[in-house]
């Protein structure tokens, strides 16, 4: 779930929300991270190809240590393909950890990579 506020802490209009047909209500702890996208798509292939499907792994939200540090040992790790790591802090307040990013879910043609 994906939270949608304004930089002044104001929730969306749930309307807005609903015209775009959006999987989000208001959240307003923030560092939860957002509901990903979505994109869909016809492709006519002329001929016989290889294709290769990478579904993405989820964030995580979490925290272990209770100290400062960006140390990639100590951040969050992102979901597979991708994912951007997250700060692992917590200070015993409200900051309650952060959410790491999810990776990339693909459908690439002729080679397994980057570039396909």
């Amino acid at each position: 779930m994906s939270s949608h506020i304004d930089e002044e802490g104001n929730c969306t209009n749930e309307a807005y929300v609903a015209i775009a047909n959006g999987n989000t209500k208001c959240n307003k702890v923030g560092s939860r991270g957002g509901a990903g996208g979505y994109i869909s798509g016809i492709i006519k292939l002329s001929k016989r190809i290889t294709a290769y499907a990478t579904i993405g792994g989820r964030g995580i939200y979490a925290f272990s240590v209770l100290y400062p540090s960006f140390d990639r040992n100590d951040m969050i790790k992102g979901g597979y393909g991708g994912g951007g790591y997250a700060f692992n802090y917590y200070d015993g307040g409200d900051a309650d950890g952060a959410g790491s990013g999810g990776g990339q879910t693909a459908v690439k043609f002729l080679a397994n990579d980057l570039w396909h």
